[in-house]
């Protein structure tokens, strides 16, 4: 599982080249710009697990418009930053450490810890300069399953990061892997949200795309990324998404051969096959649900979910539900629990029994 993971991040969220850095500042940094008359039809909406309330919740969200319309009926947005305005990138506020809620309090004590059950176990891994720790539920699938789509309601968070020794690549997120592993490497579409000043020059909770095409990172998608394809006129790529709300809702699914995006009743846009040029994820042999924190220290501060409260804690970020789409329909996960690190992440309120479809997670780090 440890080499599973680390694969699954090798070569991409440890760094950023500039080109890739469209739309993640805040404001309205786009223009808009006529949907393409080839634009492949959307999916229709997710098919839901017996017993989910996921469909009216997005039906709310919908309803009380929590995203504004950025383009006009037919258009989309675009991103305007230019080459020449990424040189210069200024440092984010400093992250509070009290008095903005509880996604910044610095937590006196640890709060319960423990393992989730079951969980393997390993030391925090390095790569290309930088410590990760994750907490994360798998399941992995047979060939007949036919798995085309992962979806998944979890809560947003806004995770305290120790900038301490300055901007960096340090981020904590929490997001889904649809993973393709044929035998010598592995792709991977995935989407979440990501807390990043280094990246995002913000500390706020970003959307997020990434993929992998056979080991190699793809990186963040934006507008600008050949092969991605926007959609939606509310909602795009490296947005800044509310947290401390309600659940909210991401998914990937493969669809009439392109990669869609989803995000709380809306079909993003997508990944044309074009974008992979070695092994393109043709169906999803493994899933991946949880929380990363990768930071230039090893004992860092950083927080990952809510606070440090542990997945044990009925207050952690959560995963309230992960499903897939397969032979079967919409079909609730049967996740197995992984830690790198327990003493100073974890999960575990496994809320409908282990291995489940449900669970919370999250730490203080090392302080």
């Amino acid at each position: 599982m440890l080499t599973l993971v680390v694969l699954s991040w090798l070569f991409g969220l440890s760094f950023s080249p500039a080109s890739a850095l469209a739309l993640r500042r805040p404001g309205a940094l786009f223009r808009c710009h006529a949907l393409a008359p080839t634009t492949a039809k959307a999916p229709p909406q997710p098919e839901f697990p017996a017993g989910s309330v996921a469909r009216n919740e997005i039906d709310q969200i919908e309803r009380t418009r929590l995203y504004p319309e950025l383009c006009p009926g037919g258009e989309v947005p675009q991103s305007t930053i230019t080459a020449a305005e990424l040189g210069s990138v200024a440092p984010p506020a400093p992250a509070p450490t009290s008095g903005q809620g509880r996604r910044y309090i610095r937590p006196a004590t640890r709060g319960e810890g423990g393992a989730g059950a079951g969980g393997a176990r390993a030391a925090r891994t390095s790569i290309q300069g930088y410590w990760y720790s994750w907490s994360i539920g798998y399941q992995g699938f047979k060939a007949g399953d036919n798995v085309y789509a992962e979806f998944a309601v979890q809560s947003n968070e806004q995770p305290y990061i120790d900038y301490t020794h300055g901007i960096t690549e340090a981020h904590s997120l929490g997001q889904i892997w649809a993973i393709y592993n044929p035998g010598a490497c592995q792709s991977t579409v995935e989407t979440g949200w990501a807390e990043n000043g280094g990246l995002y020059n913000d500390v706020q909770p970003h959307l997020f795309l990434y993929a992998f095409d056979c080991g190699v990172g793809l990186g963040y998608i934006s507008t600008e990324t050949p092969g991605w394809v926007q959609v939606s006129p509310l909602v795009y790529p490296e947005m800044i998404v509310t947290h401390n709300d309600v659940f909210h809702t991401y998914g990937v699914e493969l669809y009439a051969g392109n990669w869609w995006l989803y995000y709380d009743g809306q079909w993003v846009g997508y990944l044309r096959p074009s974008a992979w040029k070695r092994s393109f994820p043709s169906s999803v042999w493994k899933i991946q649900a949880g929380g990363e924190v990768a930071t230039p220290e090893y004992a860092t501060c950083t927080d990952m979910g809510y606070a440090g409260e542990y997945g044990t804690n009925g207050t952690a970020a959560m995963f309230r539900e992960v499903w897939y789409l397969g032979a079967g329909g919409g079909i609730y996960a049967n996740m197995y629990g992984y830690n790198s690190d327990p003493s100073q992440y974890d999960l575990g309120n496994w809320g409908a029994g282990y291995p489940g479809w449900q669970f919370r997670y999250g730490g203080p780090g090392w302080c």
